[in-house]
């Protein structure tokens, strides 16, 4: 007969009853509008995680009731992703407060509002690019644009002593049946408080 013990897990609280707060710094992957924006002029293709952004986030934990808590977010997207002629730059920073619930073991789901914040710098002028089987002239904001979206956020993560893993599904323009996209952002982050 063979026994496994974990005594590392039964000896750690994950839910963080211990303290009533908690702050993390992280680092993660961003992939905004997945599968809503065309690579491919030719054939229109749209790969799930396509426009990608390295992101830096900085969040804190606030116990409201046993197994629940507050958890407020913000990540911003570092460095600006440029485009491929480099005349535009793009930036995105997401501010969210979320209901956590802890399911034990170190596992919680989540859930929230938040608002999703996408800027455009461009150096002005006009370019030529692939438009179906020929070309167009399309043209470059010569100032900064921006758009501010609500965003909802549903997930779960995971963890374990000082570190946490999260995988969000942020959902804009949850209600339209055109406009609607999903942003799936994965943080990896380090306990600091």
């Amino acid at each position: 007969m063979c026994f496994l013990s974990l005594p590392a897990f039964a000896s750690y609280d994950y839910s963080g009853a211990d303290k009533p707060y908690s702050g993390s710094v992280g680092l993660g992957y961003l992939a905004h509008n997945a599968g809503v924006a065309a690579t491919d002029a030719s054939s229109g293709a749209k790969p799930f995680l396509s426009d990608t952004y390295t992101q830096f986030n900085i969040s804190g934990r606030f116990t409201v009731a046993e197994a629940w808590s507050i958890s407020p977010l913000l990540m911003l997207t570092y460095p600006a992703k440029k485009t491929a002629e480099n005349m535009e730059t793009t930036a995105l920073t997401y501010f969210t407060v979320r209901g956590m619930r802890d399911f034990g073991m170190g596992f919680d789901g989540h859930f929230g509002l938040g608002v999703l914040y996408y800027e455009l710098k461009g150096s002005g002028g006009t370019i030529q690019l692939q438009n179906g089987s020929g070309t167009a002239t399309f043209g470059i904001p010569s100032q900064t644009r921006s758009s501010s979206l609500l965003a909802w956020d549903f997930g779960g993560g995971y963890h374990y002593q000082i570190y946490r893993v999260d995988l969000s599904l942020v959902y804009t323009s949850i209600f339209s049946s055109t406009r609607r996209a999903l942003t799936p952002i994965l943080n990896f982050s380090l306990e600091v408080l």
